[in-house]
């Protein structure tokens, strides 16, 4: 099994909804587990999605991250990366600022091309503006 962490959920987004994403980009959840306030039992807008195996969450990683979430209103993006919760990073981390992207590259995307390059890359963000188009 592989988790990944799932962010920028809406309040009406539930573990069936994100279960029905995945299917519909064409990849099958073991198990979805939205994480709730203690107190209130209010979702606190991210969840873990549990995968089949290490391929799966790589392969969701690369193609679906930063694209559209089906059936989402209003539209909202994938957001994935992989969970961390008890691991520990021996290594350091670096954040990388890279400009001038076209329209068309989403966090999939820039996942794929550094990875393929450095394996040690942990995620890829494309920064949107508020008309959801790349700063």
């Amino acid at each position: 099994m592989s988790t990944l962490w799932m962010g920028n959920l809406e309040t009406y987004m539930d573990e069936k909804f994100i279960t029905r994403s995945f299917s519909t980009m064409g990849e099958q959840v073991v198990n979805v587990r939205i994480i709730r306030n203690k107190m209130t039992g209010g979702a606190l807008g991210y969840c873990f999605v549990e995968m089949t195996d290490e391929a799966t969450a790589e392969r969701c990683l690369r193609k679906i991250n930063g694209k559209s979430l089906p059936g989402s209103s209003p539209a909202t993006r994938f957001k994935l990366n992989r969970a961390t919760f008890g691991k520990q990073d021996s290594g350091q981390m670096y954040s990388l600022f890279v400009g001038d992207l076209t329209p068309e590259v989403d966090d999939g995307m820039l996942y794929e091309f550094f990875y393929n390059r450095y394996p040690s890359c942990r995620g890829g963000k494309v920064v949107l503006d508020s008309m959801g188009n790349s700063k």
